[in-house]
């Protein structure tokens, strides 16, 4: 339903002229991301920020911003 939901709003806007873009939130969803991806934390205990002393981190986000 979600998908289906997204799909009408894109088709809505571009019929009227507005332009939907995704908001990408970074580092706020940190913990959301680290649930796909455990290794984004720093530790199982600790699930926010990202681990920015591993390659791996860059590695994501450059992904998921490109």
């Amino acid at each position: 339903m979600r998908g289906e939901f997204v799909f009408f709003i894109f088709l809505i806007s571009c019929k009227i002229g507005i332009n939907v873009m995704a908001e990408i939130d970074v580092p706020g969803h940190a913990e959301s991301w680290g649930a796909g991806y455990p290794d984004l934390w720093p530790s199982s205990s600790c699930r926010e920020p990202l681990d920015v002393s591993k390659n791996y981190t860059f590695d994501v986000i450059s992904g998921i911003l490109s």
